[in-house]
């Protein structure tokens, strides 16, 4: 890969803001079934999420910086939303 791809690359994770919370959401949502993953479309980017083998996706699109937070937060939300209903 050509090193101002790479860097490129590199520079968008600076740009995600994780904490505790965030990887115990995505890892409660991952026991679950729960995904959530970027789908390019021709506006930039869609969230993707798969619960109980159904699909569904954001009517909003996201660049290509903006989605990697966007996937962190949407596993909080999921966690936060579902996380009484269901008991694994």
């Amino acid at each position: 890969m050509p090193k101002d791809k790479e860097r490129k690359r590199l520079d968008q994770w600076k740009f995600v803001n994780t904490t505790p919370d965030h990887y115990k959401s995505m890892s409660w949502c991952i026991q679950n079934d729960i995904r959530v993953y970027p789908k390019k479309t021709k506006e930039g980017f869609k969230l993707i999420c798969v619960r109980n083998g159904q699909a569904f996706q954001s009517g909003i699109s996201y660049n290509d910086i903006e989605i990697h937070q966007k996937i962190w937060d949407f596993y909080a939300y999921l966690h936060k939303k579902y996380n009484k209903c269901i008991k694994r």
